[in-house]
């Protein structure tokens, strides 16, 4: 299934009006949802209905969420505060509440917008989420944690400005750019590759660290509070 608006700056709202729930949903396939203005169940009135988007069925139906303009940055906003600001896909925490899915994919290889982290992210409903853009994803103000059980990340560059901060067990990170740097708490399960720019990478963990797949960048800095168990190749021009 897939609901797009064409216009530029167009708004696409899952938010009822009236008494009754209203949900977007796919039973043995995808949902994906194009547009420059998201809004998901505003929870304005009590006495309304409420809006959802669901994709369940055999393990592994996905929502995706992208702009119908690729250039557009995607922006993670605190509760209340999306304002609809020109070239700009805002998704508060709530919304992403409302969504139920095998896999939550924010963006597409295509995308070419950056994509901020602006407030702590924590889905309920979803367990794997995964951000793609060929533009970078950061932590505009630092310290903004993305909370998930997996997660995958797929940019330019990581962290380019203020290191990402995840809340994760099991993370995969591929930067195309000249950085990935990404501070977990908690022990993960990590895969991470770099590739050109020429990609440095630096991955902090407050617990342990298990490779789950190779590690390569140009340089790279692994530390944990607990136990590094390395059971995929490392690969680095300078030092690990």
């Amino acid at each position: 299934m897939s609901i797009a608006t064409t216009g530029a700056g167009s708004q696409l709202s899952i938010d009822p009006t009236g008494l009754f729930d209203v949900t977007v949903s796919a039973t043995q396939g995808n949902v994906t949802l194009v547009a420059d203005n998201l809004l998901i169940d505003s929870e304005v009135l009590s006495d309304v209905g409420r809006g959802s988007v669901s994709a369940t069925g055999a393990g592994t139906e996905t929502v995706q969420i992208r702009p119908n303009d690729a250039t557009d940055e995607i922006h993670f906003v605190a509760d209340g505060t999306g304002d609809g600001s020109a070239n700009v896909l805002e998704l508060e925490d709530r919304e992403l509440d409302r969504i139920t899915a095998d896999q939550l994919i924010i963006g597409d290889a295509a995308h070419t917008g950056d994509i901020h982290l602006n407030t702590a992210i924590d889905t309920a409903l979803v367990t794997n989420t995964s951000l793609r853009t060929m533009g970078d994803i950061d932590d505009t103000g630092g310290g903004n944690s993305f909370t998930e059980a997996t997660l995958d990340l797929q940019g330019g560059a990581l962290g380019g400005t203020n290191s990402l901060t995840t809340a994760v067990t099991t993370l995969t990170a591929t930067a195309t750019g000249s950085v990935l740097d990404i501070s977990n708490t908690g022990n993960v399960l990590v895969t991470l590759t770099a590739t050109a720019g020429p990609g440095d990478i630096t991955f902090t963990n407050s617990g342990g660290i298990t490779t789950g797949g190779a590690i390569s960048g140009q340089s790279v800095d692994l530390s944990g509070d607990g136990a590094i168990t390395v059971e995929h190749d490392i690969m680095s021009c300078s030092t690990v």
